[in-house]
C-alpha cells in the first residue's frame, strides 16, 4: 500500500484513486500482474462506502500540492502534525488542491505514514460507492479483454462476485449507477 507514496503520507491509492486503479488494471491486462495479486489488494478497500477521485491529478501531484499547503515543520515529525491537526474543533484538516478537490488529512495509527490521506466526501472529482461496487467494477474491467461500458457481460460480473469476491449475484446491471456506472467511468478512462 505505501511503495508509490512518500513517508509520511499514508494513501490507499487502489482504494481512492482512479488512474492508481486503471494503471493496476492494465498490468493485468498485460499480464504482468495476476488477477488473484488484483484481488488481495482490493481487500484493503474494505466492506463499506468510500470516496474515489476520478479526477486527473496523479498521486504524487496531489500529494506535492499537499505538501505545500502545511507547514514543513507537520511533515518532519508525528507530534507537529498532532499538534496542528488538534487546532481546531475536528480530528481532520481540509486541503483543496488546484482541481478544486478537497483533501482530508488525519492521523494515521502507522508510526511512519501518520498523515492519513483520503479524498473529501461529496468533493469535486470525487464519487462515492460501495467498496464491493469497485471491487466488482475493477475485477470485471481487469478480466474483460475489451472493456465496453455498452455491453456489459452480466455473467462475468456475476461469476466474479460469486468466485473472487464471495458476494451473491446481481439481477441486472444500469450504466447511470451503481457497478454500471462504475464500469462506465474506469473503460471511459481505459480508452483516453
Amino acid at each position: 500500500m505505501h511503495s508509490e507514496i512518500e513517508i509520511p503520507f499514508r494513501y490507499n491509492a487502489i482504494k481512492h484513486h482512479l488512474i492508481y486503479i486503471v494503471d493496476v488494471i492494465a498490468t493485468v491486462r498485460r499480464g504482468e500482474k495476476e488477477l488473484g495479486d488484483l484481488n488481495s489488494e482490493l481487500i484493503h478497500t474494505g466492506d463499506s462506502v468510500l470516496d474515489l477521485y476520478v479526477g486527473k491529478q496523479p498521486v504524487s501531484k496531489i500529494i506535492n500540492q499537499i505538501k505545500i499547503s502545511i507547514p514543513s515543520s507537520v511533515l518532519k515529525n508525528r507530534e507537529e502534525f498532532i499538534s496542528w491537526l488538534n487546532c481546531g474543533k475536528k480530528d481532520y484538516k481540509t486541503i483543496i488542491i488546484n482541481d478544486n478537490s478537497s483533501w482530508i488529512l488525519r492521523l494515521s495509527d502507522d508510526l511512519n505514514y501518520f498523515i492519513h490521506l483520503h479524498p473529501g466526501r461529496y468533493s469535486v472529482n470525487t464519487i462515492r460507492t460501495k467498496s464491493i461496487t469497485l471491487k466488482t467494477a475493477v475485477l470485471y474491467c481487469a478480466t474483460e479483454k475489451f472493456c465496453d461500458a455498452k455491453k456489459t457481460n452480466i455473467d462475468r460480473i456475476n461469476y466474479i462476485r460469486q468466485t473472487c469476491l464471495n458476494e451473491s449475484p446481481i439481477k441486472k446491471v444500469n450504466r447511470k449507477n451503481g457497478i454500471g456506472k462504475l464500469i462506465s467511468i474506469i473503460c471511459d478512462e481505459i480508452k483516453e
